[in-house]
């Protein structure tokens, strides 16, 4: 993670900062982005564009995003922090034995609009909106990943399984594979 702080970037200029780290992917496969700049999504949270969970982006697609640029615009003074995670610190914590297991294994991810896009009891959407953004995301057929990846420059390994997205663990029950994410 990167932070410069006291930037004021430009659509034109997010844009073209995205496009220096590397190639530049749709924004989302439901929402829909910006009218000019359709690889960014402008999230208002006036307008239901807050995230209620702990997630990495888009991880419900063949090929996730390698990074996401993120400009807050307006910041309050106080609450709706964003928060980050060590995923790879996450593996690394975990005892050798579990580290070896969680290795093996694989999970499917799959688009879950409202555990992400707001809470349905706390979202500004309408319920058309709702009931839309559900309809569009039932197209979106799951996909499976491994459960730690290891990046390509560091060859480091990180635990890749999000809250919202990761439905379940493949070769495993319900019960083992519910309890699993949850640890």
């Amino acid at each position: 993670m990167l932070v410069f702080r006291g930037q004021h970037l430009t659509h034109t200029e997010q844009s073209r900062s995205a496009r220096l780290i590397g190639e530049v992917a749709p924004v989302h496969p439901v929402v829909p982005g910006h009218r000019d700049f359709p690889e960014i999504l402008e999230m208002n949270a006036q307008q239901g564009g807050k995230n209620a969970r702990w997630h990495t982006d888009i991880t419900f697609v063949e090929s996730p995003p390698a990074a996401s640029v993120l400009v807050a615009d307006v910041v309050p003074e106080f609450g709706g922090d964003t928060l980050w995670a060590d995923a790879r610190t996450a593996f690394a914590a975990l005892s050798p034995a579990l580290r070896e297991a969680v290795s093996q294994l694989e999970a499917v991810h799959h688009i879950s609009p409202l555990a992400c896009w707001a809470e349905p009891f706390d979202t500004a959407l309408s319920r058309e909106d709702a009931h839309k953004l559900l309809d569009d995301a039932a197209k979106v057929p799951p996909v499976v990943h491994p459960v730690v990846r290891t990046h390509p420059t560091t060859a480091k390994a990180a635990l890749f399984a999000i809250p919202g997205f990761t439905i379940h663990i493949v070769g495993l029950s319900r019960i083992e594979s519910d309890n699993l994410l949850r640890l």
